[in-house]
Formats: C-alpha cells, structure tokens, sequence
C-alpha cells in the first residue's frame, strides 16, 4: 500500500488507473510509512559510506546491485495471494498522466494558455462552445489537446501580432450627423440660420 499527499491531479489519475487511494488517517499508518522510509535512509547511507561511494553513479549502481536486493532478501514477506490482480494497463496512458487545466472559450472562438492564444475550429460550432469550460491538457511529450466532454478539439495558435478583437471590443462606428429637413419647424423658428452663423 502506498501513502501519497493527494491532490486533483492525482484523483485524476489515479481514477483513470482504476486505482483505489486508502489515505493514512492514524498517526500509527503514518509512522509504519515514515519508519520504513527512516530505515531506507539511515542503513542506505551508512552502507554507502562504508562501501566508500561518494558519486551519483556509484550510488545507483550500489542500489541497484547491492542494497535492494540484500534488503529484500532480508525483509520481504510472501503474499497470501498469489493470484495477480493488475489491471490491463489504459489505452491512453499517456492522457491519464497528462496535466490538465480549464479554461474558459472566449466569443471569438479561442482559448488563452500559458501566454498563447489558440484558435478553435470552425467544424466545432455545433458543440457551441462560446462561454463553455473547455479542459486543456499537457501531455508528457509536452504535446497539448483540448478537449470538451471527452471529443478532442481541433486548434491552432495564434500568432502574437496578430491579436484577434472580440465582438464587445470592437469600436461603435460615429453616428452620422442628421440635418433637419427645409420645412422642419426649427428651422422656421430661424435657429438654423443661427447654428450656421
């Protein structure tokens, strides 16, 4: 069992594994876990030191090779099950552990990420996505996908000098000024004649 600080993403991801998280709610799960860890580094040290390792390499290599298996051998007990219960691993591993953001789809049809706007397709207008939460996920590649109830969304990046206007932006074009016809009473009245002057 393994006891892990848990935030969003690792829900996410853990409930894309199928993975059930059993959180240490007692001091005493808590301290098998910080006393296991505390063995590991006290006897792994000490072992090194004695060995004369004083490198990254030698270290690993020492762990590897040396260490671990000793420590197995000495501390590792037999399962009451043998029957193996992993599970299939997911077709998209690599969108499980992927890191994913929200983020809102502007009326001019993009999306702001990381200081870059991109630009959705036009062939998503039926998913009418104006003001709609779209998620927004960084692949381990650093490959990027948006994605909108589970569909992928087609996109591309906007060139920063080029930035788009949004429709409420967009400058109210001048009034024209109206003239008043010949026979209107205000020009009766000889008030035009005094605007002219």
């Amino acid at each position: 069992m393994v006891m892990v600080m848990v935030d969003d993403a690792t829900n996410r991801a853990m409930e894309g594994l199928s993975v059930d998280l059993i959180a240490a709610q007692s001091p005493q799960a808590k301290g098998r876990v910080e006393r296991i860890n505390g063995t590991l580094q006290d006897r792994l040290l000490k072992a090194m030191r004695l060995e004369g390792i004083s490198d990254i390499e030698q270290a690993n290599d020492y762990l590897a090779k040396t260490f671990l298996a000793d420590f197995n051998r000495r501390y590792m007990r037999v399962e009451a099950q043998s029957a193996d219960r992993h599970l299939a691993k997911p077709k998209e591993l690599n969108e499980v552990l992927s890191w994913e953001e929200e983020r809102v789809v502007q009326r001019d049809w993009t999306v702001k990420w990381k200081n870059k706007q991109y630009q959705l397709n036009r062939r998503h207008e039926s998913l009418r996505l104006v003001d709609k939460t779209i998620t927004v996920r960084l692949l381990h590649d650093e490959s990027l996908q948006m994605v909108y109830r589970g569909k992928k969304l087609k996109r591309k990046e906007l060139s920063a000098e080029a930035p788009r206007v949004r429709e409420a932006e967009k400058k109210p074009e001048p009034k024209k000024r109206q003239v008043p016809a010949v026979n209107h009473p205000w020009r009766r009245m000889g008030r035009a004649n005094a605007q002219k002057a």
